[in-house]
């Protein structure tokens, strides 16, 4: 008797047991991955420039691992190539927008974005997963179907390029307001400059020459991290070092063979980056006063 109800007991819980509902599998991820490794400039050599333009009097003056600029002698001619990284290219289609460009659609190969285009200016941005890369030419009279060739030059060139799901569009914070992270006067004070200082784009990369020996450049990745930063740093052969600062961690980036040209990370509101190129002075120290001064106004 005994035998029969133990039986039966555990046959009752093992069906009391087999009731219960399971627990439902995670959902799955649907944010975009990171994009594509698509190295300094997108790929794009001096001579690619040069020949795809049609402006053979252009010349780097700034590079790094955000940006890169080309001018001519008179500064009234320019290319420039910049690597947003998780950061959603709806944010510079609006500002193209509200900035008065005329703005439309333009696919390459699968992958989409946008033209902004206005007198003596042409912009393209094309989307790849969380990422975007971007392409400007200001130059009287240029023919904005060159935007092609260069959108097509870093697709071409970028490692292990596919197909990536579109990124949703989501809140734009901040909008038109990351280049005042730090007030103009600050800037200049740290740097140290006198003379003019010019903003010559903005957005969540801003970008500033003051006296027309300084380069600056500032990244704003809201949806980044440091720990991508740093890979992408590596990747691109920059000499990387740790940094533990008052109310701060990140680290710095050099580009070897070039010692007036550094970086600065940090994490805050995503990933947060000061790029400096200098003549006089460590570009690095200036670049990490830059950032302590950003993180404590918090972006």
């Amino acid at each position: 008797m005994r035998k029969t109800m133990v039986i039966a007991t555990a046959t009752l819980f093992a069906g009391l047991l087999s009731g219960c509902p399971k627990d439902s599998p995670p959902e799955p991820d649907s944010s975009p991955s990171a994009g594509a490794f698509l190295g300094e400039c997108g790929g794009a050599r001096d001579d690619d420039i040069r020949t795809i333009t049609g402006l053979p009097t252009l010349a780097a003056v700034a590079r790094n691992g955000l940006k890169c600029v080309w001018e001519s002698p008179g500064r009234d001619r320019r290319v420039m190539f910049t690597w947003f990284r998780d950061s959603p290219i709806e944010r510079e289609r609006t500002i193209a927008t509200v900035s008065g460009k005329t703005v439309a659609d333009f696919s390459i190969d699968g992958f989409h974005g946008f033209t902004a285009n206005a007198t003596s200016l042409c912009q393209v941005a094309v989307q790849d997963g969380a990422d975007f890369f971007h392409w400007l030419i200001l130059a009287p009279g240029i023919d904005c179907t060159v935007l092609r060739p260069l959108a097509r030059l870093t697709v071409d060139r970028a490692h292990a390029w596919a197909p990536a799901p579109t990124q949703p569009p989501g809140r734009l914070d901040e909008l038109l307001h990351e280049c005042t992270a730090v007030p103009p006067d600050d800037i200049m004070s740290t740097v140290g400059e006198s003379g003019r200082s010019e903003m010559y784009f903005h957005g969540a990369v801003c970008m500033w020459r003051i006296g027309g020996r300084v380069d600056l450049t500032f990244g704003w990745l809201e949806n980044g991290s440091m720990e991508r930063e740093e890979g992408i740093a590596r990747q691109l052969g920059y000499q990387v070092t740790a940094i533990t600062s008052a109310g701060w961690q990140g680290f710095s980036q050099r580009r070897p063979g070039h010692p007036a040209t550094c970086g600065v990370t940090t994490s805050d509101s995503g990933a947060v980056t000061w790029w400096v190129q200098s003549a006089t002075g460590d570009p690095c120290e200036t670049a990490e006063r830059l950032m302590a001064l950003t993180v404590r106004r918090r972006v």
